[in-house]
């Protein structure tokens, strides 16, 4: 028993570190793992992107009645009115009486391209971009988008 405890302790002293093998190995693993974190980061920054988008979009019901409020109740301008030109939207429309404004997502969710806002109180995700001249947001087209 003695004899085997000595060999042991001889071969134990010559591996002092990790072979080149183990440390590749290692590096493989840590790259691996960094990607998937990566992946998903560039998943929760694009989702993140899209709130804003819907948040920027929704606050523009309040600006489009303040808006009607100073214009004799009527809507027809409000696109091109230079107090909603920070709020980023792919389509704007108004008359008189309606508006509507669309943006896309950054990446689209399923079926979902967008987001639409309107002066009937739809706000919702869209399947079908804004047309430019249509106040009223696609309805139907939605496939249930979610209501704010």
């Amino acid at each position: 028993m003695v004899i085997i405890n000595f060999n042991l302790k001889k071969i134990m002293r010559k591996q002092k570190g990790f072979t080149l093998i183990e440390l590749m190995i290692v590096v493989a693993i840590i790259g691996i793992l960094a990607s998937v974190v990566l992946t998903s980061l560039g998943k929760a920054r694009s989702k993140a992107k899209d709130t804003a988008v819907m948040s920027e979009l929704s606050g523009l019901r309040a600006s489009a009645e303040i808006y009607a409020t100073d214009n004799d109740d009527s809507y027809e301008g409000f696109c091109d009115d230079t107090s909603i030109d920070q709020v980023d939207k792919d389509t704007c429309s108004d008359d008189e009486g309606t508006w509507a404004a669309y943006k896309a997502f950054n990446v689209p969710s399923g079926d979902y391209i967008g987001y639409c806002v309107d002066s009937t109180g739809s706000a919702e995700k869209v399947t079908t971009a804004l047309a430019s001249g249509d106040t009223v947001c696609p309805h139907g087209q939605q496939g249930g988008g979610q209501q704010q």
